[in-house]
């Protein structure tokens, strides 16, 4: 007796609660020029992720305004080592 899977595709829908929040804007944008890992010899990837509390989310209402800051800091000619800090700021009204 033999199982032959068939063909078949799956089209994701999103859930109702997935399209309320696109609505609402919350979306993930992916960048033009990806690595695909043929083309390029090294490539690096530094995800950051920011948690705020209730009062960071206040400040952020009142002034509309986060500041973020990626520094890399690579070996050259040749990288080794990557060292990557990321630092934020939510800026007051009428700052800088």
């Amino acid at each position: 007796m033999t199982d032959t899977a068939g063909s078949f595709a799956v089209e994701y829908k999103p859930t109702v609660m997935e399209r309320f929040w696109r609505k609402m804007g919350f979306r993930y944008h992916l960048g033009k020029h990806e690595p695909d890992g043929s083309s390029w010899n090294g490539w690096m990837q530094t995800r950051a992720g920011i948690q705020f509390d209730w009062r960071d989310r206040l400040r952020i209402l009142i002034s509309g305004r986060l500041e973020m800051t990626l520094t890399v800091h690579t070996d050259t000619p040749s990288p080794g080592k990557t060292h990557t800090r990321f630092d934020w700021q939510i800026k007051a009204p009428g700052e800088a």
